[in-house]
């Protein structure tokens, strides 16, 4: 029987592991204050508390291809084993009147977020070197976001993160 990965428990690993690395309820140090899988809608957006960050589905999602042979409790598999390259968006914004603090307080986020999750390019178990989900994960893209929403400037970063796992 194949077991294909699982996004949902994928997307709450990413989440738990910036949590445990980078919660800040004040705001004034290196974390977020926000840290939510999906994206609030546009009316909520002014609402939550920045710096935040938010895990979501990436519009390409999913590459599947064949992957093999594949041993699997000492027998070589190949019917079925597939490699999945998961594609997220994990999104950082802030908020406020200063445009020069706002990308500064990015910059930080920006390096800490990447070390964090390159540290554990396996998506295991905060804390633990255990329950990898993935076999590796990398940062392929990150793009700037600015706007401004009720008279002050919100910047932020989304960078693609890549998830690769096998399925067998």
């Amino acid at each position: 029987m194949v077991t294909e990965p699982n996004l949902f428990v994928i997307k709450t690993r990413i989440v738990d592991i910036i949590n445990r690395e980078m919660f800040d309820k004040t705001g004034k140090g290196l974390g977020f204050v926000t840290i939510k899988k999906g994206l609030p809608n546009n009316n909520h957006f002014l609402d939550i508390p920045k710096p935040a960050c938010f895990v979501t589905n990436a519009p390409n999602l999913e590459v599947d291809r064949p992957f093999g042979p594949v041993q699997l409790e000492g027998i070589i598999q190949t019917a079925g084993a597939s490699q999945h390259d998961f594609t997220f968006a994990i999104q950082i914004f802030d908020q406020g009147d200063d445009t020069e603090e706002i990308d500064k307080n990015l910059d930080r986020l920006h390096k800490k977020l990447k070390e964090v999750l390159k540290e554990n390019f396996k998506l295991t178990k905060p804390g633990t070197d255990q329950d990898p989900l993935v076999t590796e994960s990398l940062f392929t893209t990150t793009t700037n976001y600015s706007a401004e929403q009720d008279g002050k400037f919100v910047d932020g970063r989304i960078f693609l993160f890549t998830c690769i796992a096998i399925s067998v």
